[in-house]
């Protein structure tokens, strides 16, 4: 703003013209110079911005308006409607002076008859952008809904097809005369296949439950070597089977955790199985739980080739899997419905890993109650 006296009482003479608008009850309205030196402004846009009379008798500068987020392009616009006389019409997001953040729109005007004064209506979208992003993220959630059909719907017609077939095959076979030996071992493909479909299912309708918040537990006070225990049968001829050594231990086996047996063993299975699934001929898969604080932990460490360090995030997203590992098959729903278990339990679960040196998965039980 000019500095001789002369322009100073013009532009205050403009400004006291400019009262009636500056009065304006609904729209923040606010005079500025071009260095960004707030002069004067209504009463609504002290409610919008935070500040007060007296900040303005010290000397506001616009600048306090966006403290972290200031860029010389404002300065530009600042000059542009100072110099040219163009209007300008900008939406900001702004830090109101007593915390958090409000969005406004300014539409800005070069005050005719004086040099350098700038004139702005402001108005508070704050209610509008919190509107636009409630909807922005249902849409999101849509989507995602959408794309999750698409993928069980993928899922499904590729993964059951695939059994399908090998029944449908081997009932064409059953239909002719065949050694008993022969009758009985395809009678076994078949029943391998049903078992193949009744998982997938089953994995389907876990994971829809997980999604829905609608999983059904039902926790009971039992020890934590019964869980192992429960859980390590067929896992133990799985690798022997491989030439794999799988070891089994608790710390303390008589503490009692609160869990569903059945489903804990799921979880077992899942992190177990895929241990195994990854480990080479050989290698070792080691199972270690043990207290801590008011939960239990349950560790399983591999020796296979561990995981790259931008794949785990992901691991229990559902139907995510790592490069390399689809090859082994499955749909990648165990370790999201893992995840969707003991969280319905109270507890975490989580992985760590260095490519090359082999993963951990760890998951928390809550420990039971002496009331339990």
């Amino acid at each position: 703003m000019a500095s001789h006296p002369k322009a100073r009482a013009r532009d205050s003479a403009i400004a006291e013209e400019l009262r009636p608008i500056l009065e304006l009850p609904v729209v923040g309205v606010v005079l500025w110079d071009a260095s960004g030196r707030i002069l004067d402004a209504n009463d609504r846009f002290l409610e919008i911005t935070g500040y007060t009379r007296e900040d303005l008798a010290q000397g506001l500068d616009w600048r306090r308006l966006t403290p972290s987020e200031w860029h010389p392009t404002d300065e530009l616009v600042i000059s542009e409607v100072g110099q040219s006389g163009a209007a300008i019409h900008l939406e900001k997001e702004y830090i109101h002076k007593h915390g958090g953040r409000v969005f406004v729109q300014y539409h800005s005007v070069a005050v005719e008859g004086a040099e350098g004064l700038v004139l702005s209506l402001v108005v508070d979208i704050t209610e509008q952008k919190r509107a636009q992003a409630e909807r922005d993220a249902l849409l999101e959630r849509a989507e995602a809904a959408v794309r999750s059909r698409d993928e069980i719907l993928a899922i499904v017609s590729h993964d059951l097809r695939n059994p399908l077939s090998t029944i449908s095959m081997v009932v064409a076979l059953l239909e002719h005369p065949m050694p008993a030996e022969r009758h009985a071992a395809q009678l076994d493909v078949v029943r391998r296949a049903v078992q193949r479909m009744g998982r997938l299912i089953q994995d389907l309708l876990d994971v829809n439950q997980i999604g829905s918040g609608q999983l059904s537990i039902a926790p009971e006070a039992v020890a934590a070597a019964t869980l192992i225990e429960e859980a390590r049968a067929g896992l133990d001829l799985h690798a022997s089977q491989h030439g794999q050594r799988l070891e089994w231990s608790c710390a303390e086996p008589d503490f009692i955790v609160r869990a569903d047996r059945t489903r804990v063993a799921q979880v077992l299975n899942n992190l177990v199985g895929n241990a195994l699934k990854f480990t080479p001929p050989g290698g070792e898969v080691s199972v270690e739980v043990a207290r801590e604080g008011d939960e239990a932990r349950f560790c399983v460490r591999d020796t296979g080739p561990g995981i790259k360090g931008e794949d785990l995030p992901h691991i229990f997203d559902r139907f995510w899997q790592a490069e390399g590992r689809k090859r082994k098959g499955g749909v990648g729903l165990g370790l999201a419905i893992s995840k969707g278990i003991v969280t319905a339990h109270g507890g975490r679960i989580w992985a760590a890993s260095e490519p090359g040196n082999g993963a951990m998965f760890c998951f928390t039980l809550p420990l039971a109650t002496n009331r339990e």
